[in-house]
């Protein structure tokens, strides 16, 4: 896996958008189901797909884990934490 470096930190930036993303479905019980179950969704691919998930700073920031041994930023190209959550954004909100 490449490392990824965003300039406000990785974290920082994974906990922005989710945090977004949890606000604007706050009132709207099958927008934020639909959030959730896509993140459970997303965790299961991305530990199926990478043996190192668990190592993976955002990764661990999007499913609430926080291990010592993180090694990456985030996955590559389209795996990214940051590509999943402004396409799930897209999807819960097509009209923005």
């Amino acid at each position: 896996m490449e490392n990824i470096r965003q300039p406000e930190g990785i974290k920082q930036r994974v906990e922005k958008l989710l945090n977004q993303l949890m606000d604007d479905t706050e009132n709207d019980d099958e927008r934020f189901d639909q959030l959730i179950n896509g993140i459970a969704d997303y965790g299961k691919e991305m530990r199926q797909k990478y043996s190192t998930a668990d190592q993976t700073r955002a990764f661990n920031k999007l499913i609430g884990s926080s291990l010592m041994h993180e090694t990456v930023d985030d996955f590559p190209g389209e795996d990214s934490v940051v590509a999943f959550l402004a396409k799930m954004r897209q999807k819960l909100f097509p009209q923005e």
